[in-house]
């Protein structure tokens, strides 16, 4: 069957009085214009289709081997009035494989609440291969491998290590360089990154940590207490990331452990203490008790009545079976009604204060009193 070859215009084609855009799986936009000079295939499909099904998976992977091989690519003109994060980074650099899956859980988390914020990876790394497998773990953009740009990036902003990320705003202004530490610290939640959206979050850690204790024990370092302290950088001993700002700190050792692993241990603690607290109601369970007492002798006496009458010993065994599992339900479960008298626990440190009661000790003269 021969085709008709027609020449199509795509801005004709797909776009509208009300849209001249397509979108990705991430809700992005993207221009039909940006798509002119490129080569352009329609998949028409549909999620009920099984061949469809079949099909798409391998579809994809055409289109992520041809994606990694550049053939598809984003000009620099979409990326004006948004928030980028020019990320240095390669996959020789153990710190940054270790902070590679907090970038991507901050991008996601950024990008999911509708912000216009894009990465662009450039890479030190020593060849096409090495490059093309650490990038195939990134969402984001990139520089092309070799780029004669990273050259130029990297003298502008001093990068003088790696992993560093600098912050530049929709205006094209540099926010910060160093948005790898803010990010370490506070996650997604140092975006936009700004000096003054920085200083509220240090402002609310410090409130935060005023209710911190100052010194704990842990099972981690068992030989010296841990004292809270401000902290420049420093890795958690406990969940082995970097983190800046407060940390339970013994200098002797040079042991650091982040709040939320130091303090991790104290709060189980509590709310297991909570919890034992909340069942150890004994007049709850004495009343649990009277009442399937009283439940069962009911439903016993209701059913042996009811099967005497219609003479059914099935219906008898139904009624009562069913009583069983009605008073299983009222009086197994811990309801709020049955913890109204919660036993107090005495703290250890008040616990010593009270003496203990002593055995009484009966002197032998007394003994052979009570025999005469």
């Amino acid at each position: 069957m021969a085709t008709e070859d027609v020449s199509l215009d795509l801005s004709t084609l797909l776009s509208s009085e009300e849209r001249d855009f397509l979108i990705r799986n991430n809700g992005d936009q993207v221009k039909v214009s940006n798509l002119v000079g490129k080569i352009v295939g329609f998949y028409f499909s549909g999620s009920w289709c099984g061949p469809c099904r079949n099909f798409t998976p391998l579809l994809v992977e055409v289109y992520e081997q041809l994606s990694s091989k550049g053939d598809f690519e984003v000009r620099v003109s979409d990326l004006v009035g948004k928030n980028i994060l020019l990320y240095f980074s390669a996959q020789w650099c153990p710190p940054c494989r270790a902070f590679l899956p907090k970038l991507i859980e901050a991008y996601h988390t950024i990008k999911g609440k509708g912000n216009a914020f894009e990465v662009i990876f450039i890479s030190s790394d020593s060849d096409q291969s090495t490059f093309d497998e650490f990038y195939s773990e990134m969402p984001w953009l990139a520089l092309p491998f070799g780029d004669e740009r990273k050259q130029i990036l990297s003298r502008k902003f001093k990068i003088k290590g790696i992993p560093a990320a600098v912050a530049i705003g929709p205006s094209g202004r540099t926010i910060t360089k160093e948005a790898r530490m803010h990010l370490t610290a506070y996650g997604a939640d140092a975006f936009p990154f700004t000096e003054e959206h920085l200083k509220q979050l240090e402002e609310e850690i410090e409130e935060k940590a005023k209710g911190w204790p100052e010194k704990v024990k842990h099972e981690l370092h068992t030989e010296h207490e841990l004292i809270r302290a401000k902290r420049k950088a420093c890795i958690c001993k406990g969940c082995r990331e970097t983190g800046y700002s407060w940390s339970f700190y013994c200098k002797e050792c040079d042991f650091d452990l982040h709040p939320k692993c130091a303090l991790k241990e104290d709060e189980k603690n509590s709310n297991e203490l909570t919890l034992f607290e909340v069942k150890m109601d004994w007049q709850g369970q004495k009343q649990a008790e009277l009442w399937m007492q009283i439940l069962l002798l009911v439903f016993a006496a209701a059913a042996l009545a009811t099967g005497y009458i219609i003479g059914s010993f099935r219906m008898m065994m139904l009624i009562y079976a069913g009583g069983v599992v009605f008073t299983t339900l009222v009086t197994v479960p811990n309801w709020p009604f049955f913890n109204r008298h919660p036993l107090k626990w005495l703290d250890p440190s008040e616990a010593e204060k009270h003496p203990k009661p002593q055995k009484a000790v009966v002197s032998k003269d007394k003994k052979k009193s009570s025999r005469k």
